[in-house]
């Protein structure tokens, strides 16, 4: 948190996984504004779907995440997720400095977003992966 402490607003964007419903992200939400809001930061939290909400086919969001599971670093362009969190981001808001926390196979598109991310020229400061497999 130190480098952190010396920025003034910062995005955060939570992602989610197969069949992850938005609640699921609220105590996690409410905990990271409470604490940054301790250290007179200016947060804004967005939760993304890069396989699709938990309205959409299960079988839909699985094929979709299977092959970003298996891609090696160098092949991050062919990752459904990684693209998706990566368009969503650059809509919603790439200025200011980027956490993103990705929840199961959301890990692995976070991870690919933020080298595509990086890539475009974006400050990508923390990423995190939560129950995500190995990416």
């Amino acid at each position: 948190m130190a480098e952190l402490t010396e920025l003034k607003r910062v995005n955060i964007y939570l992602v989610a996984g197969i069949r992850t419903a938005e609640p699921v992200f609220r105590p996690l939400a409410d905990a990271l504004r409470n604490r940054f809001g301790q250290e007179n930061l200016n947060v804004t939290i967005r939760i993304l779907f890069p396989y699709g909400g938990e309205h959409n086919s299960t079988m839909k969001q699985i094929r979709s995440a299977r092959r970003d599971v298996r891609l090696y670093p160098e092949q991050v362009q062919q990752s459904a997720g990684g693209q998706q969190v990566r368009t969503l981001v650059r809509t919603l808001g790439a200025r200011d400095p980027i956490l993103l926390i990705g929840y199961g196979i959301g890990g692995a598109a976070a991870y690919h977003a933020a080298e595509l991310l990086e890539q475009d020229g974006c400050d990508i400061r923390f990423i995190a992966q939560v129950g995500s497999p190995k990416v």
